[in-house]
């Protein structure tokens, strides 16, 4: 026997209110904060595509030199590392994407820089995240010259992540590369004094011209945060690269606004590092 049905025929003008309502419905619902695999929130994500090029962005910057070293009697070639300049400019390796340039670096100081929004975000300002990560591109390749002058061509090129910074203290904590020797520092800096752990070494000198990912991660402990840095190919992802990574729990004194920023160390003019670019800068939040 089959089954038959003996409801009356819906009318086609019916089904097509129902279903039109329906589409209106999903449209008026208030969509999801961006998340990542893993139930991990984008907090916040700095890219440069809507900028125009040659754009001078350096006002969304604060120079924090505290952070790094004294600002009190500093000698005027190191003065001059807070008039570096941050300007959009095009992919060095896709011309429909931008990126931000850190132009200047005239000096050899460690520098930490601010981003100025962060400072009104409510939910950066409580250091309600877990972790902030930045592409950075890869340049020059080194030749193998002897240890100190690796060092010395090198070290200049660093480039991480900062975050819990309170901008009246004298402390960051964060994670940060050095290609000289191709490893992720976590931890922090009071004053230009680092407190650090290494990473294993990651690929060759020889591996530049493209671009890398470094993560700093926070996981708050009382009076403690441990930080995490990671490393990887970005063309490769996480997933798929090798990953160095870096642990280290050091003390969290800083206690009012929290803010978010970068860390740069470069020497352009001298060992011609003139393509220090940064994209995708994000603050992302992983849920319990």
């Amino acid at each position: 026997m089959s089954c038959r049905s003996f409801l009356p025929p819906i009318p086609l003008s019916i089904l097509f209110l129902a279903t039109t309502g329906f589409a209106l419905l999903r449209l008026s619902m208030p969509t999801a904060c961006a998340a990542e695999a893993g139930g991990t929130e984008v907090l916040l994500n700095i890219t440069f595509n809507d900028r125009k090029t040659s754009e001078d962005l350096t006002s969304e910057w604060r120079f924090f030199a505290e952070a790094s070293s004294r600002t009190a009697n500093l000698t005027p070639a190191q003065s001059r590392r807070e008039g570096a300049k941050f300007i959009v400019t095009d992919d060095p390796t896709s011309p429909t994407n931008k990126v931000l340039k850190l132009a200047g670096g005239d000096t050899s100081l460690p520098d930490a820089w601010i981003y100025v929004p962060s400072l009104t975000n409510a939910e950066i300002n409580k250091g309600d995240y877990t972790a902030i990560q930045l592409d950075f591109y890869a340049q020059p390749g080194l030749k193998k010259a002897g240890k100190k002058k690796i060092d010395k061509r090198a070290g200049p090129y660093r480039i991480g992540v900062l975050g819990l910074i309170d901008p009246d203290d004298k402390i960051v904590h964060g994670a940060w590369m050095r290609w000289s020797d191709r490893q992720v520092r976590s931890g922090c800096m009071v004053e230009g004094k680092q407190e650090i752990r290494r990473s294993a070494k990651m690929g060759k000198r020889k591996d530049v011209n493209k671009w890398y990912t470094i993560r700093a991660e926070f996981t708050r402990k009382g009076d403690q945060v441990e930080i995490t840095g990671r490393m990887w190919d970005r063309a490769r992802g996480e997933a798929k690269a090798k990953v160095v990574t870096s642990t280290l729990t050091v003390p969290l004194s800083a206690k009012k606004i929290f803010a978010i920023g970068i860390f740069q160390y470069t020497d352009s003019e001298k060992y011609g590092y003139d393509k220090r670019f940064i994209d995708n800068i994000k603050v992302l939040r992983t849920k319990p």
